[in-house]
């Protein structure tokens, strides 16, 4: 085989427990490998470019076996990962040269892959994910907002600060990165760190309100393989969201932005907190949200914010008839299911490993 062997631009993985977890953020795929073949697979990551006799001359290093059976094995398992288009060979076209026409699977990443991975790292509190607040700098006014900080730009962490973040990060073979804020796309530098962070591998969320971003960035997070945007809507109607920002026309915005990734087939997630103003609105947003293919997230808990002030939690419901309709809408796609006993021994906060 003279091809030389490149993880394409749009596949991340991990290795937890000798097990490999892959996802492809293009056609909407999940993989789980054993052992011998996450061995493989490493070794490509590690070395993009490499030759294929190179390849089995590494694997030789690692098992006790003929070099004909080593060598046979290879070439089968890398003629697989060249049919499901995890390898890239030179010419062939990938996310990042289809600048502006990437297109994307229709269909979802295998979830049973993605659970038992975590399901994996959770009961072995492996730390798999992270949540990094990149500002406090909003360019809305949420009523309900906790995150009230500085809003001087040179109160926050550097540029070079987040990058050797997440320089740790990979080094303690975390996959999952979420950059939030505040509002990720006041920091001039953001694509900067999001690229970084891909050129890293790690599978990236977005959590944004959606009003900010432009064509050409959007165009850019497509081609370099982002995994999913999340925004937060509050309401079902321009009038009712824009009353909870704090500004005219975010209803609208937030929704084209959307729109713009559903196009390219990224993954969406709407996100809401249910308060006194929009409790009336659950199903309005979920619609909102089956209609863009994304998921509906119904989050309950308003907090003060981290000022002290308690001006938010004044907005909360206090009506027990809606709140136990919310929680029923929350949670309704376990409601015929069967609850699993918990071990409470094995519990831990979610801050040891997410």
């Amino acid at each position: 085989m003279a091809k030389t062997l490149t993880l394409n631009p749009f596949i991340f993985y991990r290795i937890y427990l000798d097990e490999l977890y892959m996802f492809d953020t293009k056609n909407k795929q999940a993989y789980k490998f054993n052992d011998s073949a996450a061995d493989m697979i490493d070794i490509i990551g590690k070395n993009p470019g490499l030759e294929f006799e190179e390849l089995v001359n590494r694997y030789m290093e690692i098992y006790d076996a003929p070099r004909e059976l080593l060598e046979s094995d290879a070439n089968e398992f890398v003629h697989m990962l060249f049919e499901k288009d995890i390898l890239s060979y030179p010419g062939k076209p990938c996310a990042t040269e289809l600048h502006g026409n990437v297109q994307r699977g229709s269909s979802n990443a295998d979830k049973d892959v993605e659970e038992q991975m975590y399901t994996v790292v959770g009961e072995h509190k492996i730390l798999s994910k992270a949540l990094l607040e990149l500002t406090y700098r909003c360019n809305l006014k949420c009523v309900h907002c906790y995150a009230i900080g500085s809003s001087d730009a040179q109160q926050e962490l550097s540029t070079e600060e987040w990058l050797g973040i997440l320089n740790q990060l990979s080094e303690a073979n975390v996959l999952n990165i979420v950059f939030t804020g505040g509002e990720v796309f006041v920091r001039d530098d953001f694509l900067r760190i999001f690229d970084y962070a891909i050129d890293k591998r790690f599978l990236v969320d977005i959590y944004s309100n959606g009003t900010m971003p432009t064509d050409n960035q959007i165009c850019h997070m497509v081609e370099h393989c982002l995994n999913s945007f999340q925004v937060s809507l509050y309401g079902d109607t321009p009038d009712l969201h824009d009353s909870i920002t704090g500004v005219k026309g975010s209803f609208d915005r937030t929704l084209s932005t959307m729109r713009k990734f559903k196009e390219h087939g990224v993954s969406l997630t709407i996100r809401t907190i249910m308060m006194k103003q929009n409790a009336d609105s659950c199903s309005g947003m979920r619609k909102i949200a089956d209609e863009l293919g994304a998921e509906f997230q119904i989050g309950l808990s308003i907090s003060e914010a981290n000022n002290g002030d308690n001006t938010p939690t004044t907005f909360r419901i206090e009506s027990p008839k809606q709140m136990k309709a919310l929680l029923l809408e929350r949670d309704r796609e376990l409601l015929n299911q069967e609850p699993e006993p918990k071990d409470l021994g094995k519990s831990l906060c979610g801050a040891g490993f997410n």
